[in-house]
């Protein structure tokens, strides 16, 4: 079984883009935070993810605000890129198959969010 949900705060606002084939498609930056070990101290860390949603999942997206948050649930995708001197690169990243907003500051006049490690929540 692939899926994977997760809960974080939108870094930037999605913007909702059409395909080759006339199908939406868009990128939400998603700010994630969790504790880790840094310098000897657990400290609050931020793990910045690319989430990919289309069709309705992408138009849903679209009306997401930067400093929402929200949880996604959707699949792992691998893609493999093979580059020029054999190089390859894997990138993992979510493709989004629902999305729930949990919180928004669209109203406290959030602007974008420090892709740091200074995500408000």
């Amino acid at each position: 079984m692939n899926h994977v949900m997760l809960v974080g705060v939108v870094g930037k606002t999605p913007e909702v883009r059409k395909g080759k084939k006339g199908g939406d498609w868009c990128v939400i930056d998603l700010g994630c935070r969790h504790q880790e070990w840094r310098d000897g101290a657990m400290q609050a860390v931020t793990t910045w993810m690319k989430i990919t949603a289309f069709g309705r999942t992408a138009l849903e997206a679209g009306t997401l605000r930067a400093g929402d948050l929200v949880g996604i649930a959707g699949s792992l995708r691998n893609q493999h890129k093979v580059l020029s001197g054999g190089i390859v690169i894997d990138n993992l990243s979510v493709v989004a198959q629902s999305i729930i907003t949990y919180a928004s500051v669209r109203d406290a006049g959030a602007g974008e969010v420090d892709s740091g490690d200074t995500v408000p929540f």
